[in-house]
């Protein structure tokens, strides 16, 4: 049997284009179905692992690379929830005039599907919809 190797950006890619065509499929747009996404703190999304989801938490550091931005949602980044945003995706969070520095120590809920990356629970961010802030 042959396995085959996805990266995280192409299972979420797919993730939402089913969600998309699901959503469609049954007359809902996808506003409407996002609405009834389920919300769950930060330190539970480590048991929703494949699910889209509303994540909620507060947030304990903000730490810009040259390749991603990670949001984390607790002390130990090795562990705790994350969001993630992507250096293909910075000029679209930039132009939108999010700053995400800024999301330090303010409680966020972030959409997307959750995925599991070295034992953690995290969310590709991709667009500046994904982010609310309180």
């Amino acid at each position: 049997m042959a396995r085959i190797e996805c990266s995280r950006k192409a299972v979420l890619i797919l993730f939402f284009l089913c969600f998309v065509a699901f959503a469609c499929r049954f007359g809902r747009n996808t506003a409407y179905a996002a609405e009834r996404i389920r919300s769950i703190p930060a330190k539970n999304a480590a048991s929703h692992i494949g699910q889209m989801a509303r994540v909620r938490g507060r947030v304990f550091d903000v730490y810009r690379s040259r390749n991603a931005i990670f949001i984390n949602f607790g002390k130990d980044w090795r562990h705790d929830f994350t969001a993630v945003i992507f250096k293909e995706n910075f000029k679209d969070f930039d132009s939108a005039g999010v700053n995400v520095i800024d999301y330090k120590g303010r409680t966020l809920v972030v959409s997307g599907v959750i995925l599991k990356y070295k034992g953690r629970a995290e969310i590709i961010l991709t667009r500046p919809s994904q982010i609310q802030a309180d």
